[in-house]
């Protein structure tokens, strides 16, 4: 049985077939053109992104810092209500401050003062001894 192209034709064209002025084929390809351009925004956009910094996908590795030199020696310590502010000026005028807390130790204050401000040793003891009197004074 062979076809005539003339009958392939006709019967081609006397199907029923979609009518593309109907409006719900319009939506359809509005649809797709809409997502289309969205998926080029994004696209872009992360491209962008992508070359801002990050050059791996994995994270940067953290690397371990010990407690004891996660502060610097400068530091006041965050544990504890502060109770006052303690300003040494020494004899070139400079002031040094320290904020005194509940929970310092006050040899550990007094060294740190002595260190920083270059006071003598011999006033060591008598500044730990004020520093615990101010801290029992202002804690309560």
């Amino acid at each position: 049985m062979e076809y005539n192209s003339d009958e392939y034709d006709e019967a081609e064209t006397s199907k029923p077939r979609l009518n593309m002025s109907h409006g719900f084929i319009h939506h359809i390809r509005r649809n797709q053109v809409d997502r289309d351009n969205y998926d080029k925004k994004l696209k872009s956009t992360k491209g962008k992104t992508k070359t801002s910094g990050q050059s791996s996908k994995s994270p940067q590795h953290k690397l371990y810092v010990p407690p004891n030199h996660r502060k610097s020696t400068d530091e006041e310590p965050t544990l504890g209500k502060p109770l006052f502010k303690l300003e040494y000026t020494d004899r070139q005028g400079q002031v040094h401050p320290v904020v005194v807390r509940s929970t310092d130790n006050a040899r550990v204050i007094a060294e740190r003062l002595q260190r920083n401000a270059r006071i003598p040793p011999k006033f060591l003891d008598t500044l730990e001894w004020k520093i615990e009197q101010e801290q029992m004074k202002h804690g309560d």
